[in-house]
Formats: structure tokens, C-alpha cells, sequence
């Protein structure tokens, strides 16, 4: 989960049934937003924008900023095409382009999906797999962009497997050279596998801005008494 994306677009087309004489779908008054001079839109710290009485289901043109290099793909058939490097906020942010069909979220939570592949090893972190009952007191996290604290300590967001948030912390450390970052270890997370967010907090716009991902999971621990295992071994002869 990447939250507090940059977000803006524009639709370019309603829907037309094609099995009901071609009747038009598109529902709603708003056919762009975050644009003409506007602020653009954040999806927030669950990653989720939701933009009421917009165009739906309609055909759009969605713009979202990315902290971290998504790739240059430039065929719209393979997902989200590169646009630009803009100076955002205070740092270099890549800009992407997706178009498609975006349905009713409140009907069907049919979204258009923001993707970003990232063929990069996967960000250092202290631990990714913890045994209920014998946590650690806390989690280092290496980050893809440089850590501030200029407006206050980073965050850190952790979702389930629905995408919903499950816990927060507030960073105790950063590193001097900005790349890592130490957070008391979520100790209220029941056995599961979990994602994770970093997110800067920053002085202007959406007041975060996403600094890292990683993994964690969460395991119990079981003792069976007695001797329920057994090794056997036996010879066997090739001819």
C-alpha cells in the first residue's frame, strides 16, 4: 500500500451498453478533478480516493505522482505510462499516466487500480517475521526517498490483508544519513501477514508523503507434547 498519492484526471468518454442499444450509463455531474489550477487529490493514508458525483462509469484519464521510480513504460497497454519528473513539494516525484474504464465505486468498488512495479530488492528491514510472545521492541525500515523530521518524526501505517489499517507508530530514531528509520514494534498485531507504509510528514499539500514499503508477518508458536515425529530411512540402488 502507497498512501497519500497525488491524484488528478479528466474523462474522456461515458459508457455505452452495447448489450442495451447502446444506452448511455454515465451517471454524476463532475468530469474532472484536482486539475485547471485545483490541488490535486491524495488517496490518504488508506490509499483510497473516493471523488463524489463523479462520471461513472465512464472512460478517464487518471494523472497520480509516485515518490519513487515506477518504470518508463510508454504502451498504454501495459499499464501506467510514463509522463515526467516534476518537482513536487519539495522533491522529485514521477509523474504516470493510466486510462480506462472506471466504474461506480459505491455500486461495485470497481476503482481504477493506481499500479506501481518496482523491480528494485525489496527495502532492508530489521525483521519481516516475528513469533507472537516474543517480539521485538522494535522495527528498523530502510526508506526510498530521504527521511525527514523537519515537521515532525515519520509514520508508519500497517495494513491487513483487506487493505485496511490496522496499526500506526510514530518513529522513535532516524538514521544521520536519512535512509533508515526505527519505529517501537506494532506488538498489537494478531498472527497474519501485513504490508507496510513510511510516510514523511511534510509542511504543505497533503501534509505526508510516502517514504517506503516493506513486509512483516506475524506468527504463533505451538508445542506438541510427546514424540509424534518419527525418521525413517531406507537404501535404495540405481541398475
Amino acid at each position: 500500500m502507497v498512501p497519500n498519492i497525488p491524484v488528478w484526471g479528466n474523462e474522456t468518454g461515458d459508457y455505452y451498453d452495447p448489450n442495451n442499444n447502446w444506452t448511455d450509463l454515465t451517471k454524476g455531474s463532475l468530469g474532472y478533478f484536482g486539475n485547471n489550477a485545483d490541488p490535486p487529490a491524495s488517496t490518504g493514508s488508506n490509499g483510497l480516493l473516493i471523488v463524489n458525483n463523479a462520471l461513472a462509469p465512464a472512460f478517464w484519464d487518471i494523472y497520480f505522482l509516485e515518490p519513487w521510480n515506477c518504470g518508463y513504460n510508454t504502451d498504454p497497454d501495459q499499464g501506467p505510462i510514463f509522463e515526467d519528473s516534476p518537482y513536487y513539494e519539495g522533491s522529485t516525484w514521477w509523474e504516470y499516466k493510466a486510462h480506462g474504464l472506471v466504474q461506480n465505486y459505491y455500486t461495485n468498488k470497481a476503482a481504477a487500480v493506481l499500479d506501481c512495479y518496482t523491480y528494485d530488492p525489496l527495502l532492508n528491514a530489521s525483521t519481516r517475521f516475528a513469533i507472537l510472545g516474543n517480539l521485538p521492541n522494535t522495527l528498523t525500515l530502510g526508506s526510498a526517498i530521504p527521511l525527514t523530521t523537519q515537521y515532525g518524526m515519520p509514520l508508519l501505517y500497517v495494513y491487513d490483508n483487506t487493505g485496511s489499517i490496522v496499526a500506526t507508530e510514530t518513529a522513535t530514531n532516524v538514521s544521520s544519513s536519512g535512509t533508515e528509520v526505527t519505529f517501537p514494534f506494532p506488538s498489537s498485531l494478531p498472527q497474519s501477514g501485513y504490508s507496510l507504509a513510511i510516510v514523511n510528514q511534510t509542511g504543505s499539500g497533503v501534509g505526508f508523503a510516502p517514504a517506503g514499503t516493506n513486509l512483516l508477518s506475524v506468527a504463533s508458536s505451538q508445542t506438541i507434547a510427546g514424540n509424534p515425529f518419527g525418521v525413517a530411512a531406507g537404501g535404495l540402488r540405481n541398475l
